[in-house]
């Protein structure tokens, strides 16, 4: 299935479980891409900063969302990170089965 997936879409696919109020990742696949984000098989990652972290995010209620952002450290990856503002579109995300970003 993440072959298929991986074929459709041309990109990286990785496959993921939520615990600790973070990603386990459990399978990537890479893309053949040139240029790509890495990511190792058994590490960890951040739900906030990631696509497959935000869509964890998005298939929770508000509450829970709101819930583990909160208690989560919520580390920057880029100098454009708005946390308070992820912390706070969360519950529009879920609504709208995507993650918003305003400004």
């Amino acid at each position: 299935m993440l072959r298929s997936l991986r074929e459709l879409c041309g990109e990286t696919v990785n496959l993921g479980i939520m615990g600790h109020d973070g990603i386990l990742n459990l399978d990537i696949l890479e893309s053949g891409q040139e240029f790509r984000t890495s990511v190792n098989v058994g590490a960890r990652d951040h739900l906030h900063s990631t696509v497959l972290g935000k869509a964890m995010l998005a298939s929770l209620s508000a509450s829970e969302a709101r819930a583990v952002l909160y208690r989560t450290e919520m580390v920057a990856k880029t100098p454009d990170d708005d946390h308070q503002n992820q912390r706070d579109d969360r519950g529009i995300g879920a609504r709208e089965g995507v993650w918003i970003r305003t400004r």
